[in-house]
């Protein structure tokens, strides 16, 4: 692993003697040899340090041809600080590069990676990924798990309060098919309570709880969506 860094670092150097022999580019060699460097010599630390976290939050700056070797390669740390920092910036990244980070991120199994990954993403709209790779960190969980896990996190009811889980939840339990949890889901869409507000995205899950065949809607939750959709037009 540490020889990984080295090459690395070779890398940066010889990008910034090229930046200097061209007059460009020669901070972005110097950032990926120096942050090399300094990674390598603490990968064995148990907790990430300032140094590390630094690089892991600015791969984006480095040259757009190496975005995934890096994003990989501190992945590979099996540091799970680092591994979520580099998985939340996946969306900077050069587009050619996002598809590769986001494999590599999903290959660690860990829940809190891959949803640090899936929200980046997001924020993106995927540009770059095809969705159809996208993995659930809650793969193992049915729709009625999701949907009841983050009526919890809502209410505080055995957990703490947590609005941003309840977020996260609600929408996997509605990308499962979840009726009720798209009413959820698109409430929070529509007003963005908790999350930025989509009012396109908002409706669509309403619309989509109501003509829902493979779920079953409630009375009052079949009564919300009508109230919203009316409220809305």
């Amino acid at each position: 692993m540490k020889n990984q860094f080295f090459l690395i670092a070779i890398r940066g150097m010889f990008e910034a003697v090229k930046g200097i022999m061209r007059g460009s580019a020669c901070l972005k060699g110097i950032v990926v040899f120096c942050m090399a460097v300094c990674v390598s010599a603490s990968l064995q630390a148990q907790r990430a340090t300032e140094t590390q976290k630094m690089f892991a939050e600015n791969i984006h700056l480095t040259d757009p041809s190496i975005h995934a070797e890096l994003h990989k390669t501190t992945i590979d740390t099996r540091n799970e600080e680092l591994q979520i920092i580099v998985s939340s910036n996946i969306h900077k990244y050069d587009r050619n590069a996002r598809s590769e980070a986001y494999r590599a991120s999903v290959a660690t199994g860990n829940s809190k990676v891959i949803s640090a990954a899936n929200e980046s993403l997001d924020k993106v709209n995927w540009d770059g990924v095809d969705r159809s790779i996208k993995v659930s960190p809650y793969g193992n969980l049915s729709a009625t798990q999701l949907f009841n896990m983050a009526n919890m996190y809502e209410s505080g009811r055995g957990v703490p309060r947590d609005k941003k889980k309840y977020c996260e939840l609600i929408r996997e339990a509605a990308e499962k098919g979840h009726s009720e949890a798209m009413v959820g889901w698109g409430h929070e869409l529509l007003f963005g309570y908790n999350v930025p507000r989509n009012k396109e995205m908002g409706l669509y899950w309403l619309n989509r709880a109501l003509k829902n065949e493979n779920g079953t809607l409630t009375t009052n939750g079949r009564g919300a969506a009508q109230t919203l959709i009316e409220y809305e037009r």
